[in-house]
């Protein structure tokens, strides 16, 4: 059965609604259960409205901003965000214009005042808005380093929402409540093919409308990374989304490990996919690497995998044990089309966009569907999107 396991606040996430039903891609906070086509939502959004220069008389006056000089005569300007209890926090550079001659450095700072991330001139006059890098803990500061005595010159931008910790409801597909057989993915250290494969998945961590969410995503090029249309489904999504390689909620991520999404190249919402390119390219088989997929229509009964990011704050899991095919041929989202397959592994809220391997490692569907709990044909059976109908689509982009 599905479990609701958390009755917390849902931001919302701009799903697109077909039909109804609930599913473990999660659910919208709409007074009505529907086909889910929002992430597992992780956190709240607020807004900060804060401008730089400081100037008196409007939003971000000088009040607003602590100011101090350096010991090399230059100037510091900076301002704290914080929210107590969370596990995180991420803000949003906007209206950027650098039209100076670059005499200053902007640094992101954590609650132990040491620098996260750290933009200089050249990279941040480049981009008119983005999403700074998620900040654990529940304090941040923004710093502004200008190497003379006053105002860096030409410098403008403004911080405007923030987002920060607040989990939403987690729905479970689980085949047996009593023995779910969802696992770490450090209980199959002796598999090394497997965990071989498992590297090249990705949490993914976007901002929606008022909140982000978590899907679960895939490299299957040096730079292309694949998972649902409903994870991203537009290229504001995609500039906001981060992709977490070797993610675990216990331990500080260190900054090599997180890939911010650049191109929206190819999106399908009928076969619930989503094509993105990742700057630094993480699937170089030197880093992380990549999945193979295959275009062949599983057997009934054949036993297949599922590496996954569950949740919000789970580490990588394995859906292996009770995890097969069950329907060759299911209904995707055009309820004619036969587009899924049916299969019996366990997953949940965050596990969209996983890749389904069968047991040589190559990935033969990309899940999308939970539990279907109004339709007793697919009200205990999960469903992914069958890999060949998704390969003929993104073929030309993996050359």
């Amino acid at each position: 059965m599905l479990k609701l396991s958390d009755s917390g606040h849902m931001p919302r996430f701009t799903p697109a609604v077909v039909g109804i039903a609930i599913v473990c891609a999660g659910t919208p906070a709409t007074a009505q259960p529907v086909r889910g086509r929002g992430p597992a939502i992780e956190a709240a959004s607020a807004r900060r409205d804060v401008a730089f220069p400081p100037v008196s008389g409007i939003a971000g006056s000088r009040a607003t901003w602590s100011v101090s000089a350096t010991a090399g005569g230059g100037m510091n300007w900076w301002i704290d965000i914080e929210n107590a209890g969370s596990h995180f926090i991420r803000f949003h550079f906007a209206e950027i214009r650098d039209s100076g001659p670059g005499d200053y450095e902007i640094a992101v700072l954590n609650g132990s005042l040491t620098r996260v991330v750290t933009y200089t001139p050249a990279e941040f006059r480049t981009r008119h808005s983005f999403w700074s890098p998620f900040v654990e803990g529940s304090f941040l500061r923004v710093l502004v380093i200008s190497k003379t005595a006053r105002l860096p010159t030409g410098l403008e931008f403004r911080i405007g929402e923030y987002v920060y910790e607040a989990p939403g409801a987690v729905l479970e597909s689980i085949k047996d409540q009593n023995d779910p057989k969802l696992r770490p993915i450090s209980a199959y250290a002796s598999d090394k093919s497997l965990l071989a494969e498992a590297r090249s998945v990705a949490k993914l961590r976007a901002v929606g409308e008022d909140a982000v969410g978590t899907c679960t995503g895939f490299m299957v090029g040096s730079d292309l990374l694949l998972t649902n249309e409903h994870c991203v489904p537009t290229p504001s999504i995609c500039e906001s989304m981060q992709a977490h390689f070797d993610w675990d909620p216990r331990t500080a991520e260190p900054a090599d490990k997180r890939f911010e999404c650049v191109k929206l190249e190819r999106v399908d919402h009928n076969l619930d996919y989503a094509l993105v390119r990742l700057k630094g390219n993480p699937g170089r088989q030197d880093r992380w690497g990549q999945l193979s997929l295959l275009a062949r229509s599983p057997m009934q009964g054949e036993r297949l995998y599922v590496i996954q990011y569950p949740g919000t704050r789970e580490e990588k899991q394995v859906a292996r044990e009770g995890c097969a095919l069950v329907t060759p041929a299911a209904p995707g989202r055009i309820p004619s089309s036969q587009t899924d397959f049916g299969h019996s592994c366990d997953t949940k809220t965050g596990s969209s966009g996983s890749p389904v391997l069968d047991l040589s490692h190559r990935v033969v569907g990309l899940h999308h569907w939970g539990f279907d709990l109004l339709d007793m044909r697919w009200n205990d059976e999960n469903r992914a999107v069958r890999m060949e109908r998704v390969l003929d689509a993104v073929r030309p982009f993996l050359k």
